[in-house]
């Protein structure tokens, strides 16, 4: 039963079966399930049963409080296990045996491109800055926006009426 409502429900169905078997079989003996027994023995398992349901919410509150500890731990000694594993790495990064005794493999070495391999990459790279027009700083500085084509329009207003003239600008 792993929610709190069937739990719940668990114990009231084998409560009202203890209050049932100790109000009409007390003292009886039953066969149930191929075993004979008494009805102490039916109300001691269903109390078993209860009793283990009763067990579960305290159990996992010290479940979620040790899951949160460890969360804690783990996170204080983050930065001291990264320190650790780059010092190991750095000392012992050619010796793959002293490594695996850390449970740290040896970095992979990148393998060597074959001629044609990077003649093929550098022109895709070379296509791809053609492809999104991507310019190196020395391409940047030589552009320039062109300001030619923007017009400035001065209009000066003679109908105020206080005297004062108005500007204003237009864009075409």
């Amino acid at each position: 039963m792993s929610n709190s409502k069937s739990r719940t429900s668990l114990i009231s169905r084998d409560e009202a079966l203890i209050a049932g078997v100790q109000a009409h079989f007390k003292g009886a003996t039953l066969t149930l399930a191929g075993q004979t027994l008494t009805a102490n023995q039916v109300v001691s398992a269903l109390q078993d049963v209860i009793d283990a349901a009763n067990a579960v919410p305290p159990a996992k509150a010290a479940w979620q409080a040790a899951l949160s500890a460890l969360k804690t731990q783990v996170a204080s000694s983050q930065e001291l296990v990264v320190c650790l594993r780059q010092m190991v790495m750095a000392q012992f990064r050619t010796q793959p045996g002293v490594l695996a005794d850390f449970g740290l493999a040896a970095p992979k070495k990148r393998a060597k491109l074959t001629t044609q391999q990077a003649a093929l990459k550098a022109a895709r790279s070379k296509a791809t800055r053609q492809a999104r027009g991507t310019l190196g700083p020395v391409e940047r500085q030589s552009v320039k926006g062109n300001v030619a084509s923007i017009q400035i329009v001065s209009q000066t207003a003679s109908s105020a009426t206080n005297g004062s003239s108005v500007i204003t600008t237009q864009k075409s």
